[in-house]
């Protein structure tokens, strides 16, 4: 895994947001330290308003050390969706292949 700097934050989201499962990547600089890409993901199971609408509540990268954290509540089918898409992707972006 590469360190992220932050100049190289607005590209990584960019390339992040284009991924399938990703609906918005948001590069976050308002703490000096605590920079992080937060992460709005599809979901895969459950009612439109089930969970807020969303994948996963609280989804997002940090920075520099480029680790994915994922918390939150998320039916099975989402959290098996992502495990075997979204995430692996993500890794591989952050680790530069």
């Amino acid at each position: 895994m590469t360190m992220i700097t932050l100049d190289k934050l607005p590209a990584l989201a960019e390339q992040i947001a284009k991924l399938p499962g990703i609906l918005s990547a948001n590069p976050w600089t308002a703490v000096p330290g605590k920079a992080r890409i937060y992460l709005e993901t599809t979901k895969h199971n459950g009612g439109r308003a089930w969970n807020g609408g969303v994948g996963f509540q609280q989804c997002y990268i940090e920075v520099p050390s480029g680790r994915l954290v994922v918390r939150g509540e998320a039916g099975a089918a989402t959290r098996k969706w992502h495990a075997e898409h979204t995430w692996p992707a993500i890794k591989a972006i952050l680790a530069g292949e």
